[in-house]
């Protein structure tokens, strides 16, 4: 939750193939 939660906040907004929208979500990016 922690690492997720970092690299979440981290992440760009916006637009992504494979993140989908808003920032990054670790777990649907891993296919979780």
């Amino acid at each position: 939750a922690a690492l997720a939660k970092s690299v979440d906040d981290l992440g760009k907004r916006g637009r992504d193939a494979a993140y989908g929208y808003g920032r990054i979500n670790v777990a649907k990016g891993l296919g979780l």
